[in-house]
């Protein structure tokens, strides 16, 4: 086992092919679909290279062959990482704005540092796939994580396996420690196999779905070292050299990010085993030296390949920060700057480091020095981040003005008031609801209401744009909150539902096509969608209703053409994500967000409890909506997200909008006091009151109604409320219905209540009387000022939808069809 392995050029030229695949797939993915495999040859041969660097060390104790061995790797790996992570981390302050796109990047830096990046990306969850990722400087580190995690356990496994070679051990020791690396190595892919079927980022990013890649190439090495596998004549060799390259070459071409590592790792990782083998396996290596691989410039580039793969990712992610990454010349200009910034450290931290002889011996030197060194430049990067808002060069740095979040309300010079003490809101909803934060604590610091803001992710509850019952984990986040307000929120209490309701132009990483996302909006998917999420919704608001609770909605908000805050300094204002403009007419957001409109129209025709309120007019001048008011200050944060100055600029009209649904009301105590609309005046004797489209009687419907049709409406529920204005002197109300019947259905069961109190129960016949006489009992009325407003609940038992009886393909519940009424 004291054989001597000399330096290889064509493994620095395997490097270069990994590197370069690694930095063109990074570029633009369609050029290399597979090319982020190129870490894979990595493993490979970092496991193979590692081993073999360890022959000739097999006569140290395992104290000796340890710090020997980490003094090694700290040396080799952790200068050229420090530097570059405490640089990346300097002009990620000037230049990368704080958001959604940029909040793990703190984090996943200060972790690097330490070879703790991957558990970051995993805790964080951040795929390596998704746009936080790929504005995120620090993800490419995940790679060192998981070698950094390997060198924990391998020097172990390789000391005893090389002592277990040792003549004087015992025959099952060796079985033993011969059959531990190729066991966890076999251990380790079925993990990345079962991993990724449940748990796909911890399958790409941890290390025991990982191992098996690194164990690849020190099974390699010790297979040679025992001269298991035959020399291969320079025919042979090339022959195999040839095949492991075309295999690596496929996975780089077709690897698959749906299922990775398992199984598409496997391509590259037996292509560069074979080109490893082609490589090492002869006793006069010429099978290479013709070949790319030993080509002056190759083994040059594999030779800087690991500060190229350091620098490649901060240069290319901070230009998609600021200049853009897209032209030809800008993706020129990254590969230049990282080959310059790769060269530099390669000649003066690499180098010197690994060859300075004062921390080679003794080793602890080199242990001390790399921990003071890991130590010393986190620090500073903390203290970096810890000042980003004065050190940012960015506009967004004044984050009064940018971000909503709660802030004193001194500022404002009107004064406090208690006007709604005791009552509590609930905002409910994705990303929006943090997006209302300093609207919202406002209305709590001004207004004296009890507010808290619910933010539910994906989980969007009441967005009425798109279901979410069959998302993952949505159902059993519905139920939570609403057992929650069930508990906590009292009559007169308001949910608020803030959430964005039309489809976006612009996320923080891309833009759309407006015409393609009309057209959309305009589908018939958005408008199943939007049916879906209508019908969803319904049964959660009635469960509010019963409570006394109002719900409000936001009516559709503009949505921009792209992210503000990306495109408002100096450094980014060019930046493609900004396009042309930002702005976008009021005529097109009106086209845009009219099924939205229509949608809440429905249900606040349908629930009584049920209030919109509509940001547009005051977000919106002279028919354009743009990112910035009069004086040039932010409205948006990014395409769709209110800023802290613009939850300023709504506020005024916010806390009119909430006071307003207080308006007249004497206690607000019970439920009908908060949720009964009041009326002007009541209706008049013999006044016949109509339910069709044009009618008169629109405006007393309560919940459970259908959208009205030329003679009437429908009830779509097996409940139906009517709010019925009447004077002292009334004593009946008089209702014309139709019921609905079919050949297996002939009649529907009517059971009235009046505010709460039996009215009587009906049956409904082809042949009967079309009227129900209701008496209204003197101690069901409920007074406000010299009206009185009853509450008539209409209980339909019987009620079914036309698909159900297999008569039509009409989905709604019907029971009876309302024509007029009559109070008497």
């Amino acid at each position: 086992m004291n054989k001597h392995y000399p330096y290889v050029p064509a493994i620095d030229g395997l490097r270069a092919i990994a590197v370069l695949a690694v930095m063109v797939y990074h570029l633009d993915t369609s050029w290399l679909p597979g090319g982020f495999a190129g870490v894979d040859v990595f493993f490979v041969i970092s496991g193979y290279v590692v081993s073999r660097s360890l022959v000739g060390r097999t006569g140290e104790s395992f104290g000796q062959f340890l710090a020997g061995f980490y003094s090694r790797r700290i040396r080799r790996i952790i200068p050229a990482l420090v530097v570059c992570m405490l640089a990346t981390s300097f002009f990620t302050v000037l230049f990368i704005p704080e958001s959604w796109l940029s909040s793990t990047i703190r984090q996943v830096g200060l972790y690097a540092f330490f070879g703790l990046s991957n558990i970051a990306l995993v805790w964080y969850q951040d795929d390596y796939f998704s746009p936080r990722a790929e504005f995120n400087p620090f993800v490419h580190t995940w790679s060192l994580g998981v070698e950094e995690q390997f060198y924990f356990i391998f020097p172990a496994l390789i000391f005893f396996w090389f002592l277990a070679h040792n003549r004087s051990q015992a025959r099952g020791f060796r079985v033993l420690v011969n059959c531990l690396i190729p066991a966890l190595a076999i251990a380790s892919l079925y993990t990345a196999y079962h991993m990724g079927q449940s748990r796909a980022d911890w399958a790409y990013y941890m290390l025991p779905a990982r191992f098996w890649e690194l164990a690849a190439g020190v099974m390699l090495f010790q297979l040679q070292a025992k001269s298991r596998l035959p020399q291969l004549s320079t025919r042979s060799a090339s022959l195999c050299l040839g095949l492991g390259l075309v295999t690596i070459l496929a996975g780089y071409l077709w690897a698959n990010v749906e299922a990775f590592p398992y199984p598409w790792a496997l391509l590259p990782v037996i292509g560069t085993l074979l080109s490893l083998g082609a490589i090492t396996g002869q006793t006069k290596s010429k099978a290479t030296r013709t070949s790319m691989l030993s080509h002056p410039a190759t083994i040059y580039c594999g030779k800087i390949s690991y500060s190229l793969y350091l620098w490649h990712w901060p240069v290319y992610t901070l230009m998609r920060w600021t200049t853009g990454l897209e032209t030809p010349l800008q993706m020129a200009t990254a590969v230049a700057l990282t080959f310059l910034l790769a060269g530099c450290s390669y000649h003066f931290i690499e180098t010197p480091v690994r060859r300075a002889r004062t921390l080679a011996k003794p080793p602890y030197r080199g242990l001390l020095a790399g921990g003071l060194a890991i130590a010393l430049l986190w620090a500073g990067a903390w203290q970096l981040f810890e000042h980003r808002n004065d050190l940012s060069l960015s506009v967004t740095a004044d984050t009064k003005t940018w971000q909503a979040h709660e802030y004193p309300y001194h500022a404002l010079t009107t004064a406090r008031s208690d006007t709604l003490h005791g009552r509590k809101m609930f905002v409910i909803g994705n990303s929006h609801t943090g997006a209302y934060s300093t609207m919202v604590s406002l209305l709590r610091q001004r207004q004296g209401i009890e507010a808290h803001l619910i933010q539910t992710g994906h989980c969007a509850i009441g967005n009425l744009l798109y279901p979410i019952q069959e998302l993952d984990g949505c159902q059993a986040i519905i139920d939570y909150y609403l057992n929650l307000l069930n508990e906590r929120a009292k009559p007169g209490d308001i949910v608020f539902f803030a959430s964005l309701r039309t489809h976006r132009l612009a996320d923080q990483w891309a833009r759309s096509s407006p015409k393609e996302v009309l057209a959309f909006s305009q589908s018939e998917e958005a408008a199943h969608d939007l049916q879906a999420a209508y019908s969803e919704t319904t049964p959660i608001i009635r469960a509010l209703e019963r409570q006394g609770v109002v719900v409000l909605f936001d009516a559709p908000k503009p949505v921009l053409q792209g992210p503000a805050y990306r495109c408002s300094d100096w450094f980014n204002a060019n930046n493609p994500v900004c396009g042309d403009q930002l702005a976008v007419s009021e005529a097109f957001i009106r086209d845009l967000r009219q099924p939205m409109m229509e949608s809440l129209a429905r249900i606040k025709a349908n629930f009584s409890n049920v209030q919109v309120w509509d940001p547009l007019p005051y977000l919106c001048s002279h028919g354009e909506c743009s990112p910035f008011d009069s004086d040039g200050l932010p409205l948006y944060f990014d395409g769709d997200h209110i800023s802290g100055h613009g939850n300023r600029v709504l506020y005024p009209h916010f806390e009119e909008a909430i006071l307003s649904l207080y308006n007249n009301c004497e206690s607000c105590s019970g439920l009908a006091a908060n949720i009964t609309p009041l009326f002007p005046e009541p209706i008049r004797p013999d006044e016949r009151i109509t339910f069709n489209k044009n009618g008169n009687g629109l405006k007393y419907k309560g919940p459970g109604w259908s959208l009205p049709e030329d003679w009437g409406v429908w009830s779509e529920s097996d409940r139906v409320v009517l709010y019925i204005p009447v004077d002292g002197n009334a004593s009946t109300i008089r209702i014309e219905a139709r019921p609905f019947l079919a050949s297996t259905l002939t009649s529907q069961r009517v059971q009235a209540r009046i505010n709460g109190i039996d009215a009587g129960t009906f049956a409904l016949t082809a042949d009967s009387t079309p009227y129900l006489a209701l008496d209204i009992p003197e101690t069901s009325r409920s007074k406000t000022n010299n009206t009185s407003t009853l509450k008539v609940e209409l209980q339909l038992p019987d009620a079914i939808s036309p698909t159900d009886l297999g008569v039509g393909a009409d989905p709604r519940e019907l029971g009876i069809g309302l024509n007029s009424l009559f109070v008497e």
